[in-house]
């Protein structure tokens, strides 16, 4: 029977199903007819078809292109004599993690030793990843939960946010220790003695500047002449009037209430009067004086006065002016009066408390009778909530019947409530529930339980994450009505719109770009003049603007490796070369036409990557590695001598034949195969960022060629590999660091099922900020838990 089209299949399906008829024909002639390169066995296949295993497959690609230097003998500390079998490399992954690299990046075997087939590397990496990284991405780890200790930036913006004062307590705090390139991971976020002590006074001085807890000592505004108009300033440093006139100065009063003045003055005398003076506030006269006081001895003048919150304007007449040239006498010719200052005291009645903003966010309950027992019950409440939002989660009823011990405590020793409250409050921030952000775990000695971190820990997870501070009332509200996972990506939408979010610029990208180092940087001021702490400060800027826009206008991450666009304010855009850039504020320029574009070519990049005295392509392509590629080299042994400076080292070639020539050594060829062909492209830039053509009178070379076999002529090519051929590694390293950050912990083997997912997001998303960062909140390592095996047990059953 003949096959037709049904009738009821319109002619627009039958035209549609026909074109994907010929598309499958011809797909079908080209697997058929084009010639095909054979496949790539896969990794975890000998050449036989079977298995490869480490003793007959593994092992003899060791011995056989290893063995020289590290079996036969041991050069690097490392004896491949001691991992026999495949158990014994899973038990040393660090070791054969640093293997992989160096086999995966061709460092390893050295240029000048036999290499293995493209077919028998491959192998040898399929092999250890599989065995290094193996993991069930269908059922993932989230990997431990750590203890974090809030470190300094997220202590001073958790007080500020809980109590309602920005003192920055946490910068007396000794500097927080660092892993992983970030200052919050838990592992080495320690609490010696010195802290608990700095704790004990922070809690003290932030309270203090909170709570009133008895009436405030009146505040004293005193006005110098320099700060008062009318007249002018004498040799004696106060203001005087040679003639009828007023001096006046203006004050702004925060509050209403009584209020003392006070007018400190002398005369000139002369005549058959004493200098007469008027004071009075704006228009409101407060008396007439005789001003009896002379030059050497300043007497005051007090006037009592109640005044409105607002601006006013204190002023004092000159009433009776005096003078005559012929008298005799030459000290009675001419009668002044002299203002030697204002001093405005007060308010002396105002109810302090009533007018804090910070006493009434944290008295948010009164007493309904002036009794002990309503007392006692306001502060309760006060506790309760404090607690709660300190602790980001609800306190349990036993934990607020321990605060409110001190609460009680304090009144049987005759404190007032508000006194007793400030103790209770005390306890809360040396609490750990409150220095530490701690997650309840169900089952934490079972690792073997995953589960969901409850609402509030991912509240908590989120807040510090990208604001580091404690969650808001929103974040509160939901976590509370357990509804936080389901409104997740309009809150993470919300909270990047929030300018707490330009934590995650300073926070993260500061220490991801190694930007705080800046400050400690010192190019050579002989050769370098230009290099000025405003300098310094419009290259921080930039970097930190350029980062802020890519995230608060949500453009692409590639952005990062080049950019037709940066901010420039007049030193640093003269600095760049470039014209019609004024002032000081930073400006968005364009840089179509120029060699720049992107962090690499960022002079603060550059100024960081740099010694005092010339450029470092070591440094450069070492930064690119660790920051970019997320592939650091192994640090350079001890041994390894420096490279000679001064003018005799100029005798040996330019700065790149020196260091072709210190490559020349076999201890150093294999880390600077990686590293130095990626500073060589960016050579153009000097120690502080500048473009340049030469380098102590040699012409620049800026080609170079990456390890993987990639060949570049200047930082514009170089970029574009980056974009091109290394753009999953970017993409991976940047999600590897985020994550880090976003956790507080190092990254594990079993991480790689998020890395890899959170990359894939980011593709999927456009490269958008947006989306990396809600890929980073619905990972299983940030949503999940599990618990940890206890020491004791793990020994027993060993």
């Amino acid at each position: 029977m003949r096959w037709r089209w049904p009738d009821q299949f319109p002619e627009a399906t039958r035209l549609g199903a026909f074109g994907l008829l010929l598309l499958l024909g011809a797909a079908f002639v080209a697997w058929v007819v084009v010639p095909r390169a054979p496949a790539r066995p896969a990794p975890w296949l000998a050449p036989d078809g079977q298995p490869v295993t480490y003793v007959g497959h593994i092992r003899p690609l060791f011995e056989k292109y290893c063995g020289d230097c590290h079996i036969d003998t041991v050069k690097g500390g490392l004896d491949l004599d001691q991992y026999p079998d495949a158990q014994s490399v899973k038990a040393h992954r660090p070791v054969f993690e640093a293997i992989l690299k160096n086999v995966e990046g061709g460092i390893m075997p050295p240029e000048n030793k036999p290499q293995p087939t493209p077919e028998e590397r491959f192998r040898l990496v399929g092999w250890l990843k599989g065995e290094l990284y193996a993991c069930d991405c269908t059922r993932p780890d989230p990997g431990r939960v750590t203890l974090r200790r809030l470190n300094r930036t997220e202590y001073n913006n958790t007080v500020r946010d809980l109590v309602g004062v920005d003192l920055r307590p946490a910068d007396d705090f000794p500097e927080d220790d660092t892993g992983y390139g970030f200052d919050n991971i838990g592992d080495v976020l320690s609490l010696p003695p010195v802290l608990m002590e700095r704790y004990l006074a922070a809690a003290e001085k932030v309270l203090d500047a909170a709570i009133i807890t008895g009436p405030r000592p009146p505040t004293v505004r005193k006005i110098e002449p320099a700060a008062m108009t009318g007249g002018a300033v004498s040799e004696f440093g106060s203001r005087v009037l040679a003639s009828q006139g007023e001096i006046a100065a203006s004050v702004e009063l925060p509050e209403a209430g009584e209020y003392r003045l006070r007018v400190r003055a002398f005369g000139d005398q002369a005549g058959p009067e004493r200098v007469k003076m008027a004071v009075a506030v704006d228009e409101r006269e407060l008396g007439t004086v005789e001003v009896k006081a002379r030059r050497r001895a300043p007497e005051d003048h007090d006037f009592k006065l109640a005044l409105d919150a607002g601006s006013h304007r204190l002023r004092a007449s000159f009433l009776n002016d005096y003078y005559r040239a012929d008298d005799p006498n030459p000290n009675n010719r001419d009668r002044n009066l002299h203002v030697v200052h204002f001093e405005l005291t007060g308010p002396f009645t105002t109810n302090w408390p009533t007018l804090t903003a910070a006493h009434r966010r944290i008295f948010i309950a009164q007493p309904s009778a002036p009794t002990p027992e309503a007392r006692r019950s306001a502060a309760e409440q006060i506790i309760l909530r404090f607690a709660s939002r300190a602790f980001r989660r609800p306190a349990a009823a036993d934990e607020v019947s321990r605060l409110m011990r001190f609460y009680d405590a304090a009144i049987a020793e005759g404190d007032n409530h508000e006194q007793a409250v400030k103790l209770a409050l005390r306890a809360v921030l040396v609490s750990p529930r409150f220095l530490f952000r701690e997650e309840p775990r169900p089952d934490p000695n079972n690792p073997r339980r995953i589960q969901p971190v409850d609402e509030f820990a991912l509240a908590s997870r989120l807040s510090y994450f990208l604001w580091s501070t404690m969650p808001d009332d929103e974040l509160f509200v939901l976590a509370e009505r357990g509804q936080l996972r389901r409104h997740l990506p309009a809150q993470v939408r919300r909270m990047l719109r929030d300018p707490r979010a330009d934590a995650l610029v300073t926070n993260f990208a500061g220490q991801w770009l190694q930007l705080r180092n800046l400050e400690g940087m010192a190019p050579d001021a002989r050769q370098f003049p230009g290099f000025t702490p405003a300098l310094r400060e419009a290259m921080r800027q930039e970097t930190e603007w350029f980062v802020r826009r890519i995230f608060a206008e949500d453009r692409s991450v590639l952005e990062f490796l080049d950019a037709d666009w940066t901010y420039v304010e007049e030193t640093l855009a003269r600095h760049y070369g470039l014209d019609g850039v004024h002032g000081t504020n930073l400006t968005l320029v364009s840089l179509a036409g120029t060699p720049r574009g992107g962090l690499l070519t960022q002079a603060s990049v550059l100024t960081l990557t740099s010694n005092p005295t010339r450029t470092s392509p070591v440094k450069r392509g070492k930064w690119v590695l660790d920051n970019l590629l997320n592939t650091p080299p192994p640090p350079a042994p001890p041994s390894v001598p420096q490279l000679e400076e001064g003018a005799a080292a100029k005798l040996s070639g330019s700065l790149r034949q020196r260091l072709e020539q210190h490559r020349a050594d076999p201890l150093c060829a294999s880390c600077h195969a990686l590293m130095d062909p990626i500073g060589f492209g960016l050579e153009n830039f000097d120690a502080v960022g500048r473009w340049r053509q030469e380098d102590e009178g040699f012409p620049i070379d800026p080609a170079g060629r990456l390890n993987t076999g990639e060949a570049f002529q200047g930082p514009a090519e170089l970029k574009r590999i980056l974009l091109t051929a290394k753009r999953e590694e970017f993409l991976r390293c940047l999600a590897a660091k985020l994550l880090t950050y976003a956790l507080g912990r190092g990254l594990e083997y079993y991480d790689q099922c998020a890395v890899d997912e959170i990359a894939r997001q980011l593709r999927r998303g456009d490269y958008r900020p947006s989306a990396l960062v809600l890929a980073v909140v619905n990972s299983v390592p940030f949503q999940m838990q599990r618990g940890e095996q206890r020491p004791d047990l793990a020994t027993a059953r060993r």
